[in-house]
């Protein structure tokens, strides 16, 4: 079996800055890195073939809808490089500035460092919907957050094809497509105590974020009062955002000539990436 290109995001661990780079060390648009992009056979000249996200804490924000000038949203990055200018490319995009406010954290995915002309280094946006805002400053997301994800969302990867699919693929073409199957979910498991969900302890789910799970009331409130009342609005954004980066990664992946790869710098990735 093969592993799809959105293998290649496992979970998405903010503390991980191979996922999430600071603005420095962020892929140029005019030579994107070619560890988070490749040279399409046809289509787009470049696709993303891993994920890359940068976080930006907002610090302040122009609303330039009744103005000649672009709407602008200035961050702070990972690495505390302070007023980042964020350019709305778009005269009139689809998003509600209104929702802006300091201390959010806005998360733009494939993310490529800008060249302006005034000589400032920052992003342009163009796409909207390759943003997403978490209601919690940075640190949140540094911490509590990536600890929760660490420890409580499983990451289950499919497995990578045999050298004999990956010959057979070669030898008869692309008529010939090597079978793919979702890996099988881990099973479930307490936030709180930890428990596995058997026959006699069954597991209900949070109602808003729909990942945190619970064997009991008593567990459910413990662990929205020690940590989960910081984190549930964040899972919400965490998991469209993940869904999103993956469709996007199997739908540019076609546009790639060869998809199989089994070079060991993939099998560095997966140490890197998923942890």
């Amino acid at each position: 079996m093969i592993r799809k290109r959105s293998s290649t995001a496992g979970n998405v661990v903010f503390t991980n800055r191979e996922l999430v780079p600071s603005l420095l060390n962020l892929p140029d648009e005019d030579c994107p890195d070619s560890h988070y992009y490749r040279p399409t056979a046809f289509g787009p000249k470049w696709v993303p073939v891993r994920p890359c996200f940068f976080l930006g804490e907002i610090t302040g924000a122009r609303n330039a809808e009744n103005t000649c000038l672009r709407h602008r949203i200035y961050v702070t990055d990972i690495e505390g490089r302070q007023q980042i200018n964020l350019d709305s490319y778009t005269d009139r995009p689809p998003f509600d500035y209104a929702k802006i406010k300091p201390s959010h954290t806005i998360c733009i995915r494939f993310g490529v460092k800008h060249h302006f002309l005034d000589g400032t280094l920052s992003i342009r946006v163009e796409r909207f919907r390759e943003i997403y805002v978490y209601s919690n400053p940075l640190t949140t997301l540094l911490t509590t957050v990536s600890d929760e994800i660490k420890i409580n969302i499983p990451i289950h990867l499919g497995d990578k094809p045999c050298k004999a699919e990956i010959l057979a693929y070669l030898l008869h073409g692309k008529g010939n497509k090597i079978p793919y199957e979702p890996p099988p979910p881990p099973p479930r498991h307490c936030w709180q105590c930890k428990i596995i969900e058997n026959d006699e302890h069954k597991m209900n789910m949070c109602a808003q974020c729909k990942s945190a799970n619970y064997c009991r009331k008593e567990c459910q409130a413990e662990y929205w009062k020690n940590s989960h009342k910081h984190t549930c609005k964040c899972l919400i954004v965490y998991k469209n955002m993940i869904n999103g980066t993956k469709i996007v990664l199997d739908n540019m992946g076609k546009c790639l000539d060869a998809f199989v790869s089994t070079t060991d710098e993939d099998e560095s990735d997966e140490k890197e990436t998923n942890f």
